[in-house]
């Protein structure tokens, strides 16, 4: 299920956001990236933690991964566009 959420940090290896949502460390997960006048860039990650922060916002902690193959990402994140 998709939902809105902030990135606070971003690496090659790693990426870290803030969402009102909980999620559980082995979960894995694809988010869109919004980039300033471009399509998304779908990332793919496994959850290391996820604590609360402040505010009812949650610190999601995620190791990168390889996309999965196919096409069906690239077709997900196409639906993503604003």
């Amino acid at each position: 299920m998709p939902w809105a959420c902030r990135t606070v940090e971003l690496s090659r290896s790693h990426l870290v956001i803030l969402s009102r949502r909980v999620t559980f460390p082995g979960r894995r997960m694809l988010v869109a990236v919004h980039l300033v006048d471009e399509a998304p860039m779908p990332l793919f990650g496994s959850v290391v933690s996820c604590t609360y922060a402040a505010d009812g916002m949650h610190r999601i902690d995620l190791d990168l991964q390889p996309l999965p193959p196919g096409d069906t990402v690239q077709t997900w994140a196409k639906s993503r566009t604003r």
